[in-house]
């Protein structure tokens, strides 16, 4: 049996081939069941992300056309839609074999051959692919070792190394920095969140996972400042009563998409003065920015833009890849192991299958005498 990972990822092909070779939830069981029906293909798990489109697959036969197993998930996705230039497909796709196969899932499912080295979130990519497999029966035991091995080497090198103790993404950098401020005292603290994008909804999740209770937000449209109160376990505000959000806040995290300044001195002061805070301090997430610059001048007042969080990511970003060395070591050490472990497995002998046995006796009893037959079926079984 042979193992391959065939794909593409963020690293070999343009977003445009990506898009096209990106599968739909609603068609993943289709692509894998078309996949198995490929001459010599035996089991398949498809790892589908937006950066990333990767087929591992164990095969009966020692040659598998990556070029034939990329275009049948093309195909699965788009029917009769535009076909997949071949040569900018042969250009963009990886191949993986046997070890390297397991070496490569080892790094994907470690995040350490990720867009953003150490990111979380493909550790449950990699886990719903192999679900995936499980659910439409294309997965068994060559690949479910491998995946679930996988699995456990990926919070191995989270737990012996620090490459996902640094925050890089601008909403998560925020809540690390509010947290510094205040010690990770959150219990007695408010924060405002103005905005209800995308940004402002990241910020909300680690805004909770860091324990943050007391969470107000402001947004133009009330219906959905209220949807992610109710998410959050936080209160919502009318865009207009921003002023009076602003008096409760200890820590504000401020990005819509306003082209003009939200939070001036004229809202912010008055607010300020009412709310009897001896200090408070602005987050800045928009571009352009939503905290008017003046406002930083006030006694007490403090305020982060993108440009210091940008700072704060990147060098956040340099302790990851130097944490990544180490991690590189480990995984490299346990496919050492495994492989070996998989290669010196006794492998199960031949034999006849025991079904044959009655259907060549009962032949027997039709040519010969009973108890021959018998023994000329043992005979033929070994």
């Amino acid at each position: 049996m042979t193992l391959y990972c065939i794909g593409i990822n963020h690293r070999t092909a343009p977003v445009a081939l990506r898009e096209q070779l990106t599968v739909p939830r609603d068609k993943e069981s289709i692509v894998l069941a078309d996949l198995q029906r490929l001459p010599g293909v035996e089991e398949i798990v498809l790892l589908n992300t937006c950066n990333r489109l990767e087929v591992y697959l164990s095969a009966s036969k020692a040659v598998v056309n990556g070029t034939e197993i990329l275009s049948t998930v093309a195909k699965a996705v788009s029917g009769s839609g535009p076909g997949i230039e071949k040569a900018l497909l042969e250009r963009s796709l990886r191949i993986h074999k046997d070890r390297d196969c397991i070496h490569h899932l080892f790094r994907v499912a470690s995040s350490l051959d990720s867009q953003v080295v150490g990111e979380t979130e493909i550790v449950g990519q990699v886990k719903r692919g192999y679900q995936q497999a499980q659910e439409a029966g294309t997965v068994g035991k060559w690949l479910s070792k491998a995946f679930q091995k996988g699995l456990h080497v990926s919070k191995q090198v989270r737990t012996r190394s620090g490459i996902g103790r640094y925050s890089t993404s601008i909403g998560a950098v925020a809540v690390d920095l509010a947290c510094s401020i205040f010690d990770g005292k959150w219990s007695e603290k408010t924060v405002l969140i103005v905005g209800a994008g995308k940004i402002s909804e990241t910020t909300l999740r680690h805004l909770s996972k860091k324990g943050a209770k007391n969470v107000l937000i402001a947004n133009r449209s009330f219906e959905r400042a209220e949807e992610l109160a109710d998410r959050f376990e936080g209160r919502a505000f009318r865009f207009e009563a921003l002023p009076e959000a602003l008096a409760q806040a200890d820590i504000v995290v401020s990005s819509t998409g306003a082209s003009y300044p939200i939070i001036t001195q004229a809202n912010l002061l008055p607010a300020f003065r009412q709310g009897g805070k001896r200090s408070l301090f602005l987050i800045d997430l928009a571009l352009p920015r939503d905290i008017e610059t003046d406002v930083q001048n006030a006694c007490g007042i403090y305020v982060y833009n993108l440009d210091q969080l940008n700072e704060i990511a990147n060098e956040n970003l340099k302790r990851r890849e130097n944490e990544a060395t180490e991690c590189e070591r480990l995984v490299t050490e346990c496919v050492g192991k495994y492989w070996t472990e998989t290669q010196s497995a006794p492998k199960p002998k031949a034999r006849a299958e025991p079904s044959a046995l009655p259907a060549f006796q009962y032949c027997c009893h039709a040519v010969c005498d009973p108890l021959r037959a018998h023994s000329v079926a043992r005979r033929w079984a070994h």
